[in-house]
């Protein structure tokens, strides 16, 4: 992912990577442990704390996401949340690509450390037309911007875009995967 970003973005970041394992990162990638001990995707609440505490830009990024162009139009983005829509539910909220300034996260991590069981017990599948994280996000936010409207085009899913003709789109930038296939199951030379 780090050597993704490196190619495709024309200027110097910071890349950070929220863990509770630090073995094998390459050296140029800071390290910052999870705090709280939290099962799978409930670990992101903690992406929004590590926002609200460094009150800088950010991007987020989950580990099957696929960078396959230029990354440069994100710095033209001057809100404070930015998310993908769900591909397969367009009213509903993906959170494997966000986009952070100001300090935003408060909005989303406080309400889960004040009662993190009840948190969880609301995002369960079947409570709701979605659930997990993403579940949570909509239940926080209320506005975030949405990264397809934004840019048109730059933000593409495997299953919705690519799975049919294998063809990566003229002009994507970003490749999501959710649920199955990921990534690994293909060549990494076919997705690059």
């Amino acid at each position: 992912l780090y050597d993704m970003v490196a190619r495709h973005y024309m200027g110097d970041f910071t890349f950070y990577c929220l863990t509770d394992d630090e073995a094998g990162i390459d050296s140029s990638i800071i390290c910052k442990p999870l705090k709280y001990e939290l099962n799978g995707w409930w670990n992101k609440i903690q992406v929004f704390e590590f926002s609200a505490e460094h009150n800088a830009p950010l991007c987020f990024l989950d580990l099957d996401t696929v960078i396959v162009g230029n990354l440069n139009f994100l710095d033209d983005y001057s809100g404070d949340f930015a998310v993908l829509t769900d591909f397969c539910r367009l009213q509903g909220y993906q959170s494997c690509f966000m986009l952070f300034n100001n300090g935003f996260g408060n909005e989303v991590c406080q309400p889960f450390w004040d009662d993190p069981q009840k948190a969880v017990k609301q995002c369960e599948p079947g409570v709701g037309p979605t659930w997990g994280d993403q579940r949570w996000l909509e239940l926080t936010v209320s506005s975030a911007d949405i990264l397809q409207r934004l840019w048109p085009d730059r933000f593409i899913s495997f299953k919705v875009d690519v799975a049919q003709e294998m063809i990566i789109p003229f002009g994507a930038s970003v490749l999501c995967f959710h649920g199955e296939p990921r990534p690994h199951h293909f060549s990494m030379s076919y997705l690059m």
